[in-house]
């Protein structure tokens, strides 16, 4: 619903009745008599003034969008598409051109703007131009389109037009050296290398294009055949192919690669299509070919040398020797220089002296050692200057690449040395590769150690060490003690133990607490006492147990629960207690003992402490109540509360209040008369215990008092009024529509669904009668329910009429039900429109319900002789049963043959 008129208008809505302020809809917007709203897709309004109905979009034009302002708003078709529909919602109401027709009109509103194709051009559907046939084709008439029967004519086989649009036939015959396989080419194509022109205006190749005689070729397309040059060949009708690398030929137009001669052994050729002996080169020093035509010699192996060329075997081949190598393909060796050596004799490479060793000498096949106490880490070394003497602290032995650190405990602080001294005694060094006995450190704490040690001992069991380099422990202090070696600290006593004496060396030595006292914590001296409201019994004690609930004891180290005396009447206590607290108010204590008070009932109130007696609990009075819900239950109540708004209590020691009726509300707190609740007015309504009436809602109404459920506007009909006391503000949908129950806008109002009619304003949609069917939507009148054929039938509202399913016929029309076949006929087919369709079970088989699509046979053992048979009971044991089943009959003739036969 729109808002309240703006202050511009207030000099018109003085003046103006209430039912034309309809006037003041905006554009795209119409007025129901009550509201403005927006025209519905497929409609426009460009006014303000007063309008029941928008306009529809004209022919060619549509809108899906809700509020368009002109027509001029609504959608053009595209071009190639026109529309004759007014009111269109959807853009495919545009209908295409058909194919051979085109349109570059934008919103056509009929067919006529939808023009032939011109000949030499063609067309698909929904075109917005006709394109011009395609070269290789041409058109003489109008409308051609782009599917194969009506397409533009293409050239025959063996013709070619180049330009596209062609009215008339102009294709041209194909020329010398140039054929065309199929229809519609646009240009011909040429003979192959090594075919020159036959013919020309042919279809076929060989027709078209004969082949060059051995020995010769031709270009492409080409009219004569040219003769291939020395160093190549050719079979009938193909290219001249070059001879392959390693081979030559000088012989002019050769007709096989037999043409080409090898180069021999010990030469290479990388060339194809060499045309004499000359391109044949030897073999380089250090390669080899030991087969003719080859394009490539071979290398000698790594370690091996060749220096003359044209080797024709690899045996030729000469092994480098000790000291000395070379790459494959090589024609001489290379000395290992110093620092290398090689220790075959077809070594492919000198190897660099390894770390800790050299080689001084050229052409070496081994490494010099390093001497003990002297390392090298250099690769290839030539001198013994590169061993390098070992540094303080580490040492090494011969031919080392590194040298190794003293071990812990150890060390040295001389050059070139070949092992590391000992600590001396009462230290310990964990360092590696000390230089000097600085590394060897005192003791640590809680250890000690002898002279020469690599490590420190532990301290004994009893006794620990805070301090660095002592030759004792300490001895444990007072709640304390040590089980094992090695420790820093003593351990504490554990709770519930207690120890008064230094020096203890095993857990044993804390003393267990006796009954009445405890130890809570670890390392105690001495226990302690329990505490008052709490006793313990048993030694060793953690803690001390609490007194129970009911019972307190004001005592100092009790060792006995009966020490824990029990409460007097009015008082109570939980667990561990010194004393005995009184009752709260609300509550009272009517027994010793008591480890809670009791709760006065609900309904009741007390203000007193330290009650003995349920009669200290009084009756809330009228108006108020009293209740133990789970939030109080442990606090009895002190005062009663006052009825809530919508409920009343006129009744002593209530503990709820009751509540309004429906229909009727109370904003009343602590009512005590059902008087309070007030009936609701005209107009609104209430639920049970309502504080106030609320106004019935859009779509529903009431005229009584004391309501507490509006009355909702019928099927068809709607309102978008607060509070209304009048079944008069419910309005009509139009006919052909309908709303549900309790509809609050125009918007409700539907279109009748198919099936479905409506013939009066403000009415629910009618169904189709059985028997009937509409597929239309907003149907106004009965009439649009088509009556169903035979053998078809729809039931009540139906949208359309359905195939009677097997089984079942329709032997008239109109029909709401198909009738079912009789027991003992099935009917195997739908859509049936007589009972002619249904068949009698045959021999064997039964049907015992209406309706059947199919018969079920006798079960194995079991004969039938009957047709159209309605149960299973016609079905009879077969005394011959076996392989085929006979029937009865057949049973009696093979009995009385038996017998004739003996």
């Amino acid at each position: 619903m729109r808002g309240p008129p703006t202050i511009g208008r207030w000099a018109l809505l003085v003046t103006t009745p209430w039912h034309l302020w309809a006037k003041l809809c905006e554009k795209g917007e119409y007025h129901n008599g009550v509201e403005c709203f927006k025209c519905n897709p497929g409609s426009w309004s460009d006014s303000e003034e007063t309008r029941h109905e928008c306009q529809p979009c004209p022919a060619g034009r549509w809108t899906d969008q809700k509020g368009t302002t002109s027509a001029s708003a609504c959608f053009e078709c595209p071009a190639g598409r026109w529309s004759g529909a007014i009111g269109a919602a959807q853009e495919d109401v545009c209908i295409a051109c058909h194919a051979g027709k085109a349109s570059s009109l934008l919103g056509s509103p009929n067919f006529s703007s939808c023009e032939l194709c011109e000949p030499g051009k063609f067309s698909d559907e929904g075109a917005e131009s006709c394109s011009l046939c395609y070269a290789g084709s041409w058109s003489a008439s109008s409308g051609a389109t782009g599917n194969e029967s009506h397409s533009c004519t293409p050239c025959a086989a063996g013709r070619y037009v180049a330009l596209e649009g062609q009215t008339e036939d102009t294709c041209l015959p194909c020329p010398l050296g140039r054929w065309a396989e199929h229809d519609g080419f646009s240009e011909c194509s040429e003979c192959p290398v090594g075919r020159v022109g036959l013919k020309a205006g042919q279809s076929l190749l060989d027709e078209a294009c004969s082949e060059c005689p051995a020995g010769k070729s031709s270009t492409l397309g080409g009219l004569t055949c040219f003769g291939c040059t020395a160093g190549s060949w050719s079979s009938t009708g193909s290219d001249c192919q070059p001879c392959p690398s390693g081979r030559w030929s000088d012989a002019v137009e050769a007709t096989a690669q037999a043409a080409c001669q090898w180069c021999a052994a010990g030469r290479f050729s990388e060339l194809q299509g060499a045309s004499g002996s000359a391109v044949c080169e030897s073999c380089a020093p250090g390669r080899w070919n030991d087969q003719p035509g080859q394009s490539a010699c071979g290398n000698c192996t790594a370690g091996r040398f060749l220096a003359t060329p044209g080797a024709t075997a690899a045996e030729q081949c000469q092994a480098c020797g000790k000291g000395r190598a070379s790459g494959p393909g090589a024609f001489e060796c290379s000395d290992c220089a110093p620092g290398r050596h090689a220790p075959n004799e077809t070594s492919g490479a000198c190897i660099m002296c390894s770390a800790g060793r050299y080689a001084q000498e050229a052409l070496s096949s081994s490494c010099s050692s390093c001497p003990a106490g002297r390392f090298s880490e250099e690769l290839g070394a030539s001198q013994q200057e590169a061993c390098v003497d070992c540094s303080p602290g580490s040492s090494s032995e011969e031919a080392a690449n590194a040298c190794e650190a003293c071990e812990p405990g150890r060390w040295v602080n001389v050059s070139r040395a070949t092992a590391c001294e000992g600590c001396p005694a009462g230290t310990a060094s964990s360092q590696r590769g000390a230089t000097t006995q600085e590394w060897c450190l005192l003791c640590g704490i809680g250890n000690f150690s002898t002279a020469g040690a690599a490590a420190c001992e532990p301290c004994a069991a009893g006794r620990a060490s805070r301090a660095v380099g002592v030759s004792m422990c300490e001895v444990c202090g007072e709640g304390q003690f040590t089980a094992s070696v090695g420790e820093s600290e003593c351990e504490r006593c554990p709770a519930g133990r207690a120890v008064g004496r230094s020096g203890a060396s095993a857990a044993e030595a804390c003393e267990v607490c006796v009954p009445g006292r405890w130890a809570a914590e670890t390392g105690t001296s001495q226990c302690q006492q329990c505490a008052p409201g709490r006793w313990q019994n048993t030694p060793g004690a953690l803690e001390c147990l609490a007194c129970g609930a009911g019972t307190s004891n004001s005592a100092l180290g009790a060792s006995s629960e009966s020490l824990c005396a029990p409460c007097p009447l009015g008082a109570w206590s939980a667990s561990g207690a010194a004393f005995c607290p009184p009752c709260a108010a609300g509550r009272y204590g009517a027994r010793q003992g008591a480890r809670r008070c009791d709760v006065c009932p609900s309904g009741t109130f007390s203000a007193a402490e330290g009650a003995t007696s349920a009669e200290t609990c009084e009756p809330c009075p009228s108006g108020r109540f009293s209740s133990l819900d789970d939030e109080n239950a442990e606090s009895g109540a002190t005062s009663c509360e006052l009825c809530p708004q919508g409920r009343w209590s006129e009744v002593l020691g209530a503990t709820r209040c009751v509540s309004c009726l429906a229909g009727r509300a109370s904003a009343w707190m602590g009512a005590n008369s059902v008087e309070a609740c007030e009936a609701c007015r005209p107009g609104s309504y209430s639920n049970e215990s309502w504080s106030s009436c609320e106004a019935c809602p859009m779509g529903r109404w009431s005229d009584s008092e004391g309501t507490s459920l509006c009355t909702a506007c019928g099927l068809g009909r709607y309102s978008a009024v607060y509070g209304a006391t009048t079944e008069a503000v419910c309005l009509h949908c139009a006919v052909g529509r309908s709303s549900p129950e309790a509809a609050t806008d125009a918007g409700s109002c539907q279109h009748c669904p198919a099936g479905r009619w409506n013939g009066q304003a403000g009415a629910a949609c009618a169904g189709c009668p059985a028997g009937r069917a509409s597929g239309a939507l907003g149907a106004t009148e009965e009439a649009v329910c088509e009556v169903c054929p035979r053998g078809r039938f729809a039931p009540v509202g139906a949208a359309s009429c359905l195939h009677c399913p097997a089984g079942r016929f329709a032997d008239a029309a109109e029909s709401g039900l198909c009738a079912p076949c009789r027991a003992g006929r099935y009917g195997p087919s739908e859509g049936a429109m007589s009972n002619r369709t249904c068949f009698p079970c045959p021999s064997g088989y039964w049907s015992s319900d209406e309706g059947s699509s199919t018969c079920s046979g006798c079960s194995e053992g079991f004969v039938n002789s009957n047709d159209a048979a309605a149960s299973e009971g016609v079905c009879v044991e077969d005394v011959f049963y076996g392989a085929g089943t006979l029937s009865r009959g057949s049973a009696l003739l093979a009995l009385v043959l038996f017998w004739l036969t003996g």
